[in-house]
C-alpha cells in the first residue's frame, strides 16, 4: 500500500470516508467517498467550494437522482480546473456544484467541500482499510476464489449485492460507502423481523426524511455484524425504481468497521478481510 493515505471519520462507529485532497491552486480540501453517488460525473462539489475557486457554473437543473429527501437538490455544471487526491491528478475536470454536499456538511457537523462516485471509481481497483484507516486508489486485487461479484444498476450505477438480515433472505441490497447507516424497506424490515425501536429523521441529499429506527445482524462477504442500526423507510423502494436495480435495503458504512475492503470496479468484484489496523476489533 505505498500509494495509501490517510483518511478521517466521523466516529468510530461512524466510519464515512473523509479524505484529504486539494484543487486548483492547491486549496486543501475533505472529499467523501461514496459508492452511492450515481451522478455521471468525477466530481461533485459544495456551493461553497466553488465561490471559493471562483468557478463558473451553468445553469442550474434539478436532480434526477436516487436522493433521499424531499426536495431534488439543484445540479450546476462547472469543471474543476486541477484536483488530486493520493496518486491521482486530473485536470479541466468536469463537476457538478450542489447544496447537497452543503447540505451533507451541516449534517454531520464536519466539513466537506466534494463527493467521488461511481464516474470516479469506475476504471479504479481500489481498497479502504477501516483500522488503519488508510486508502488505496492503486490496489491490487485479491484472489478469484475469495472475490465476491457485484452488479451495477442499470439506470444508475449503484452497487447490488446480496446479504442477509437477522439471517433471513438473501436481500439485493445496495452497498453504499456514503451511508451513515443501514437501511430496509417496511417489506424487508417485516420480513426479517427487525427490531423497531423508535422513530426520528434522516438526512440526505434531498433533505430530511422521517423514518423508523431498529436494530439487526446484517449477513454479507461470509461475516455477520450484530446490532447494525437500520432506516425503515419508503424511500428505499423510490430508490430501487429511479436506479433500476431490485434493491431492498442499503448497506452503509458501519458494516465495514474493523476491515479491508477491495472493490475492482472494471471487474465487477470486491474483497471483504480484517484490518488488523489500530481500530480492529
Amino acid at each position: 500500500m505505498t500509494d495509501a493515505i490517510g483518511f478521517d471519520t466521523i466516529s468510530a462507529d461512524v466510519p464515512m470516508l473523509l479524505v484529504p485532497a486539494t484543487a486548483g491552486d492547491g486549496e486543501p480540501l475533505t472529499v467523501v467517498v461514496d459508492t452511492g453517488a450515481t451522478p455521471p460525473f468525477p466530481l461533485i462539489v459544495s456551493e461553497a467550494l466553488a465561490k471559493r475557486l471562483g468557478l463558473s457554473l451553468e445553469a442550474g437543473e434539478t436532480a434526477a437522482t436516487p436522493a433521499i429527501g424531499p426536495r431534488p437538490p439543484t445540479l450546476r455544471k462547472t469543471q474543476v480546473p486541477r484536483f488530486t487526491m493520493g496518486p491521482i491528478s486530473l485536470s479541466d475536470v468536469p463537476a457538478i456544484a450542489t447544496e447537497a454536499v452543503d447540505r451533507l456538511a451541516a449534517s454531520i457537523g464536519r466539513p466537506v467541500d466534494a463527493i467521488v462516485g461511481h464516474a470516479f471509481l469506475k476504471e479504479l481497483t481500489f481498497s479502504v482499510d477501516y483500522g488503519a484507516k488508510l486508502i488505496d486508489f492503486t490496489a491490487a486485487p485479491g484472489a478469484d476464489s475469495e472475490a465476491i461479484s457485484f452488479t451495477l444498476g442499470p439506470k444508475k450505477s449503484v452497487m447490488v449485492v446480496t446479504a442477509t438480515v437477522n439471517g433471513k433472505g438473501p436481500f439485493a441490497m445496495e452497498l453504499d460507502t456514503g451511508a451513515m447507516a443501514s437501511s430496509a424497506t417496511p417489506k424487508l424490515a417485516e420480513q426479517a423481523a427487525i427490531d423497531v425501536r423508535g422513530s426520528g429523521r434522516m438526512s440526505g441529499p434531498g433533505g430530511e426524511i422521517p423514518v423508523h429506527y431498529g436494530n439487526a445482524s446484517v449477513g454479507f462477504a461470509g461475516r455477520t455484524a450484530e446490532a447494525q442500526q437500520f432506516a425503515i423507510s419508503e424511500a428505499i423502494e423510490r430508490i430501487a425504481q429511479e436506479t433500476g436495480a431490485p434493491i431492498e435495503g442499503i448497506i452503509g458504512a458501519r458494516f465495514f468497521a474493523g476491515t479491508r475492503v477491495t472493490i475492482a470496479y472494471p471487474d465487477g468484484k470486491m474483497w471483504v478481510e480484517p484490518s488488523g489496523g489500530a481500530d480492529a476489533p
